[in-house]
C-alpha cells in the first residue's frame, strides 16, 4: 500500500491470475521505488482507490493504472468512466491493454481516457521499456 503523498503506485487491474503474476515478477525486478498493487477487476480497483482516497484525505499520491479491457463485474471502459467522473481521480495516468484487435466502440471510449494502449502480444516488453531504469540492461 502506498504512503500518502510520498510513493507512486502502479495499479495493475487484470482478471487473469497468470498475467498478474508475470507482471508482478517483471515489475519487482525492475522497479523498487513504485508500489505495485493488483486488482482482479474494475470493481476491486475502484474499491481500492476509494479507500486510498479516504485514507489520504482526498489527495492521492501519483497513480499509474494499467488495466485490462475485458474483465468481469466492471470492465476497463467502465472503470475509466468511473474514475474520470469522480473528484480526486482526475490526475491518474491510465494505460489499457488487451487483444490487438479491439472493437472500434471500445477503442473510441478508451481513447478519451487513457494515455496509451498496449496489445497482449507485447505487454511485458512494453512494461519493461517503460519501467526500465536508465543504464540498466533488460531482464532476460
Amino acid at each position: 500500500m502506498s504512503r500518502c503523498n510520498e510513493a507512486s503506485t502502479l495499479l495493475l487491474v487484470d482478471d487473469g491470475h497468470l498475467n498478474r503474476t508475470a507482471f508482478g515478477r517483471v515489475f519487482r525486478k525492475l522497479n523498487h521505488y513504485i508500489d505495485l498493487v493488483t486488482a482482479e477487476d474494475g470493481l476491486e480497483a475502484l474499491e481500492y482507490l476509494n479507500a486510498e482516497l479516504t485514507r489520504c484525505k482526498g489527495v492521492l499520491p501519483p497513480v499509474i493504472v494499467l488495466l485490462d479491457i475485458y474483465m468481469p463485474r466492471m470492465n476497463g471502459p467502465e472503470l475509466c468512466d468511473a474514475l474520470r467522473n469522480r473528484r480526486g481521480f482526475d490526475d491518474m495516468v491510465m494505460f489499457a491493454f488487451g487483444k490487438a484487435e479491439v472493437p472500434a466502440a471500445i477503442r473510441s471510449a478508451l481513447d478519451t481516457h487513457i494515455a496509451g494502449y498496449v496489445t497482449r502480444d507485447n505487454q511485458l516488453e512494453t512494461l519493461v521499456s517503460v519501467l526500465q531504469p536508465e543504464g540498466k540492461t533488460a531482464i532476460p
